[in-house]
């Protein structure tokens, strides 16, 4: 069993304790009081951050972007380096639901500039002017969304968007990788069926649907246990 000391950076979170407070100050408006409690909450007591622990995605992202989280067991740090493995970075990438702070897109956005390509970023919660030089469109990515200049679609924990992101990246023949979240949205046009998780069901439809175009993954390390699906692109 992986013990706390193995997931965190114990000593680097006192060292920079006194930075995310600065960070939350900076962009309260943006936090929420719950959220901010919470955070404060991880903080002050770090057993509580693990891989199945109590930690919500807004206070996993500030952890990851301060190198808090060992890389082994870090969620955005393995996906940045998934979509340069993947060869998606050579072309226009889109981040879908990247939360009040995208570190996903923080991580690639160096490789991005250097390969000269454009990043945008459809969420209504991120933060404005959080990271430059990208295209950052406060609403909600729907099926009517333009992404005609976009190579890759990716996202991590979208939620209620998730099929909707799957599809578009189907209909419009777009790169794709998504890592699910383990929420129960079988209020969508796909039910809970045979999984343990309503994800399980997403990966068996869209597998049978669309057979090799679909391939799962799985994160190394058990850094969680829900899976990760990529698609490319058709030439």
């Amino acid at each position: 069993m992986n013990t706390i000391k193995e997931k965190i950076n114990i000593q680097l979170l006192l060292e920079q304790k006194e930075n995310i407070l600065n960070y939350l100050k900076e962009y309260q408006e943006f936090y929420d009081p719950e959220l901010t409690k919470d955070i404060l909450f991880i903080l002050k007591n770090p057993e509580f951050i693990g891989i199945n622990g109590y930690t919500p995605d807004s206070c996993r992202q500030i952890l990851s972007k301060f190198n808090i989280l060992h890389p082994k067991y870090d969620q955005y740090k393995y996906l940045a380096n998934r979509l340069k493995e993947l060869g998606f970075l050579n072309g226009n990438c889109c981040e879908i639901g990247a939360g009040k702070y995208p570190q996903i897109s923080s991580l690639i956005l160096p490789v991005l500039r250097e390969n000269k390509k454009n990043l945008t970023i459809y969420d209504p919660k991120t933060i404005p002017s959080i990271l430059p030089d990208i295209n950052l469109i406060r609403e909600n990515f729907t099926l009517n969304t333009n992404i005609e200049n976009i190579d890759t679609l990716f996202a991590h924990h979208p939620c209620k968007a998730t099929t909707t992101i799957i599809d578009k990246a189907i209909q419009e023949n777009k790169n794709l990788l998504i890592a699910f979240c383990g929420c129960n949205h079988s209020n969508s046009r796909i039910p809970k069926w045979i999984g343990d998780y309503w994800c399980e069901d997403v990966c068996i439809y869209y597998h049978e649907e669309y057979g090799k175009e679909i391939k799962i993954e799985s994160y190394p390390n058990h850094i969680e246990k829900f899976p990760i699906m990529i698609r490319k692109r058709k030439q």
